[in-house]
């Protein structure tokens, strides 16, 4: 691997590693806040938190392929086709997580 690839990899992560930061310091301030006001159980409470971090982890991960794209592929001449994919992909990740972590929820989460 060149070191072109390195620099490359390490400036994603670490626009990846800003970004996952404060998306998931907001996700778990709004899901402390919904605790407060509606009481759950233990269970639903680690359920609760493995999906906030699965959340932050797919929203960060998409829009730091974004951010990377259009403001990294430009400056470092890198062809931004190959990361359109990976973002689509990251897409329809999320969208998965969102529907299986809804249905989990409806069904599973009981108020305590």
């Amino acid at each position: 691997m060149s070191t072109f690839a390195i620099t490359n990899l390490i400036i994603l992560a670490v626009i990846w590693l800003i970004i996952f930061y404060f998306v998931l310091t907001f996700n778990r301030k709004v899901d402390n806040l919904y605790m407060q006001l509606q009481p759950l159980s233990k269970k639903s409470e680690n359920f609760m938190r493995g999906y906030t971090f699965l959340e932050s982890y797919s929203i960060s991960w998409i829009v730091g392929l974004i951010i990377f794209k259009y403001l990294i592929c430009p400056i470092r001449n890198i062809n931004p086709n190959s990361i359109s994919r990976q973002i689509w992909i990251g897409i329809f990740i999320f969208i998965a997580i969102e529907i299986i972590g809804g249905i989990i929820s409806v069904r599973f989460i009981k108020k305590s």
